[in-house]
């Protein structure tokens, strides 16, 4: 969002499990794609599997699991803590920005247009 770039945008909000292994985000209502219909969760999933960018893969190496909890909840389960630093793993709400972050760079653009159009 302009002017505070860790203000969600696609997630109204997120959450972290204490051991930093699950992060749960929830899907903005009202998000809609080019042609009027709704982003959910299943969409996020889509794009997220379908990202072929640069740090694809060693980001979903450390995937355990994606899951759809409902129309605007999607749950990330890692393999191991998700962090960049010790510190990252003793503080989750850091730790769930610093995903919350990364997530942002997946593409919004073709990948979840072309799921829009099947």
């Amino acid at each position: 969002m302009p002017g505070n770039p860790m203000a969600p945008s696609l997630a109204e909000s997120w959450s972290a499990s204490a051991d930093g292994l699950t992060y749960e985000f929830v899907v903005r209502k009202g998000v809609k794609f080019h042609n009027g219909e709704p982003v959910t969760a299943e969409d996020v999933k889509f794009s997220f599997e379908r990202y072929r960018g640069t740090a694809a893969g060693s980001f979903k190496a450390r995937i355990a699991a994606v899951e759809v909890v409902d129309a605007q909840r999607i749950r990330f389960r890692f393999k191991q803590p998700w962090g960049r630093r010790a510190s990252h793993r003793q503080n989750p709400k850091a730790n769930t920005d610093q995903m919350a972050s990364d997530l942002t760079r997946l593409p919004h653009g073709d990948a979840v247009n072309d799921r829009a159009r099947s």
